[in-house]
């Protein structure tokens, strides 16, 4: 139910975005690309595996070049783990795309062996997808 009304919201948003004549840059359309990143995000610091590797199968198949790469990397996952590690990258090509209103970039030096990783969400409250309930909260928002 929550993912749903996540997705509607985000449909509703990216609608008034379109009608407002943002223009994605070519071979982008972020009112199709960020509604799977966010629900992955989200996923991933909820620790479900699954909806996460689902999300990125669907960023990857509406995706255009090294992004649908990136993203079909993810997908081949096998371990929550391995998509956390994958979802670095992901996060670093996402982070260069015009966003919509209202995501955030947000940083934890810890992932990544403490070499820190980016990632972007929506809300002011830090929810960490590299990892989830065992530092739910480590970050800091930087944009």
């Amino acid at each position: 139910m929550k993912r749903t009304c996540v997705l509607i919201s985000w449909l509703i948003i990216l609608a008034g975005l379109t009608a407002a004549g943002d223009n994605p840059s070519a071979g982008e359309q972020p009112e199709t690309i960020w509604p799977p990143y966010l629900l992955a995000q989200s996923a991933l610091a909820g620790d479900n595996f699954r909806e996460a590797r689902g999300d990125v199968r669907l960023l990857a198949q509406r995706a255009d070049g090294e992004l649908r790469e990136l993203a079909s990397e993810a997908a081949a996952t096998m371990t929550i783990g391995d998509l956390r590690q994958a979802f670095k990258p992901l996060s670093e090509k996402m982070a260069g795309l015009n966003r919509p209103e209202g995501i955030q970039l947000v940083f934890c030096p810890m992932a990544d062996d403490n070499q820190g990783a980016f990632w972007l969400q929506r809300g002011d409250k830090v929810m960490n997808p590299y990892f989830g309930a065992g530092m739910l909260h480590c970050g800091v928002i930087k944009e």
